[in-house]
Parts: structure tokens; C-alpha cells; sequence
């Protein structure tokens, strides 16, 4: 029997809603069609380790922008970033800005010589 005009198609639990009614959260249109709920997937384990706790920032120490750290260290402002975003070079936010301390930048060169 085909559907009157101004009704939806009436769902597989019996449900028809009216012109203006939408469907119960629990029913969904194509519920019938999704089967059984599949269990969440796993999570993954992180892809690096985490990185050991970075000393604070000392009081008085000069505070570089990422920009003047990226200069210093003779990389892309963008590697900066992802440095610090790794844990690899300390930084500390004031306000809206992500400020690297120069000692982080002598401990980050000095833990990548050899020896």
C-alpha cells in the first residue's frame, strides 16, 4: 500500500511518524539496516614514548619566541614546533605565546652531540 502524500515511509518497528514528527532517538531510519553494534576498536599505543620530565623554567632565565628558537637553532620554525610539541625542547606558554628558554635550546644542542 503506497505511503499518503505528506507521510514518511512508516519504519520496520511500526513507527510512522507524522508530517512534522521526526523519528524517537532510539529508531533510527536505518536502523534496520545496520545490524547488530559493532564493539569500539581498541586504542592504539602511542607511537613514541613519552618524553622525560622537562626541568621548570628558572626564574630570570631569557625567554625566546619559537621564531628566535627556530633561528638559534638553525631549523624551520615549523621542526621548532614539532620539537616542542614532541617534548624534545622545553617551552612554557605565557599567555597566548609558546616561549622557549635559552637553556632548553643549550640542553637540546648538547644532548644531540656526540660523545
Amino acid at each position: 500500500m503506497p505511503t499518503p502524500p505528506g507521510l514518511r515511509e512508516p519504519h520496520p518497528s511500526g513507527f510512522t511518524p507524522g508530517p512534522c514528527e521526526p523519528y524517537p532517538p532510539s529508531i533510527s531510519r536505518f536502523s534496520a539496516l545496520a545490524g547488530p553494534a559493532e564493539p569500539p576498536a581498541p586504542a592504539s599505543p602511542p607511537a613514541t614514548p613519552p618524553a622525560a620530565p622537562l626541568p621548570p623554567v628558572r626564574p630570570g632565565e631569557q625567554l625566546l619566541p619559537v621564531k628566535q628558537a627556530a633561528e638559534r637553532l638553525g631549523l624551520s620554525i615549523r621542526h621548532t614546533r614539532r620539537l616542542i610539541t614532541t617534548g624534545e625542547l622545553a617551552s612554557t606558554t605565557v599567555g597566548r605565546r609558546r616561549l622557549v628558554p635559552a637553556s632548553a635550546i643549550d640542553r637540546f644542542v648538547t644532548s644531540r652531540l656526540p660523545g
